[in-house]
């Protein structure tokens, strides 16, 4: 069987400078979903961010979130004072880092 080539977009924005993955460990399959769409939903706008991507592992447990900043000094800006902010509609908060 040969393999069979497929385009895919590139996971690293060009303009990126620093990039900041984490792996998040759910308890239930059923929660994975949910958690994804929370993460992209709770991460607002901010100076410096130019992409933010949540992958689904395939066994429905894991989900691999990667956050792409134009340089280091705006990750660390925001881990320091916009994560705290960060939640699903004001009322729970969502975990932006886990491993």
């Amino acid at each position: 069987m040969s393999m069979q080539r497929t385009f895919r977009a590139p996971i690293r924005h060009p303009g990126a400078g620093a990039i900041n993955p984490s792996l998040w460990t759910l308890e239930l399959p059923a929660a994975q979903l949910a958690a994804a769409e929370a993460a992209l939903s709770a991460m607002p706008a901010s100076p410096g961010l130019l992409r933010l991507s949540v992958f689904r592992g395939i066994e429905e447990l894991t989900l691999f979130v990667l956050s792409q900043w134009t340089d280091a000094a705006r990750g660390r800006q925001w881990m320091k004072g916009g994560r705290a902010s960060a939640s699903t509609g004001g009322s729970r908060p969502v975990p932006i880092a886990a491993s």
